[in-house]
């Protein structure tokens, strides 16, 4: 059983905040999401461990806090953020890596057949895992091709085709995968990547987010979720640089509105000008975000979407279009 002082670990205020759907957006002056509150009078600090409402002088910690917005006792709200942090009934996440054994051997014949959804503390744990916002994690599962299984090496979240033609695993520890091989990658895919990623879903939608890879395929949905527009906007990833679109998948799309979020390296940026001919030549409204030497908070140069959630402060506040990567991607805007 998780205690409060372990549930405190793994559980913040600003989790709570976006767990709860609180309204407003919460950080160091912000208005109260519990009551009437005209101007800013709430901040949160100590890293999302503590409060203080200026307005009615209440402060503390996220057990206080739960108790302030739910109206419940500080008893009451110990066992919300201990259900919150998993409650103890999931499994520890694993040290190792995923290796080859009986199960999984299985799993490369029914690939699609263990997958589950995530729990809320595995869903937190990968949120904090990429440094993606929780709503983008829970859009990714609630579209169907985020979910998660667990094996003798631990709990693995995965990104699968719906209509069951591959699927690719990452270890929520953040470890490598262990292939039959001995060889250590990041990720392991299953199947036959015949298509990419979220493409025969994307018909519904208007514009389309093209990335590369898992992480940017998650930093897109909390891109999305930011927008309040969720029905505009669908991901397709390719899994891969080397992956491209035949001429019919291409066709596909014509009528939308994508943009392609790149890899800054040498074989993202070749897959980039690829995809961008590929969908140009069937008439596809195409165009490339351009990073613009965007650093991140610790002066790294941007490379990636899932990089972007790390920018510097100033550089979103002064740089619209780095506020709304999407700005001019909806007709509708």
């Amino acid at each position: 059983m998780i205690t409060v002082k372990e549930a405190k670990k793994i559980i913040n205020i600003f989790s709570v905040w976006e767990l709860l759907n609180l309204p407003g957006s919460p950080g160091k002056s912000c208005k109260a999401p519990h009551r009437e509150d005209r101007s800013p009078s709430f901040s949160i600090y100590d890293n999302g461990n503590r409060f203080k409402d200026f307005g009615t002088g209440e402060n503390g910690d996220v057990v206080v806090f739960i108790s302030l917005v739910l109206g419940i006792s500080e008893s009451e709200a110990c066992k919300e953020l201990i259900k919150f942090a998993g409650g103890g009934n999931i499994p520890p996440v694993s040290k190792t890596c995923i290796s080859p054994d009986k199960k999984t051997e299985e799993e490369d014949r029914n690939f699609c057949e263990y997958l589950r959804l995530g729990s809320q503390y595995e869903l937190y744990k990968l949120a904090e895992l990429r440094g993606i916002g929780f709503h983008g994690i829970r859009l990714a599962q609630k579209r169907g091709h985020l979910r998660f299984l667990s094996n003798k090496a631990g709990t693995v979240w995965s990104l699968a085709d719906l209509e069951g033609a591959f699927r690719q695993d990452r270890l929520l520890s953040g470890n490598p995968v262990r292939l039959k091989d001995g060889k250590r990658v990041k990720a392991r895919t299953l199947g036959k990547l015949k298509h990419p990623l979220g493409l025969t879903e994307a018909h519904p939608y208007e514009s389309i987010l093209l990335v590369e890879g898992g992480p940017d395929f998650l930093a897109a949905h909390y891109l999305i979720t930011q927008t309040k527009q969720e029905n505009l906007f669908g991901v397709i990833a390719m899994l891969g640089a080397h992956q491209e679109f035949t001429s019919e998948q291409a066709k596909n799309l014509k009528g939308k509105r994508v943009r392609i979020f790149p890899h800054m390296d040498e074989a993202g940026m070749k897959g980039v000008q690829h995809w961008f001919s590929s969908l140009k030549s069937v008439g596809v409204h195409v165009d490339i975000y351009d990073y613009d030497e965007i650093t991140t908070k610790d002066g790294k140069l941007i490379t990636e979407l899932n990089d972007l959630l790390r920018v510097n402060l100033d550089d979103w506040d002064n740089d619209p279009l780095i506020r709304n990567p999407l700005r001019g991607l909806s007709g509708k805007e």
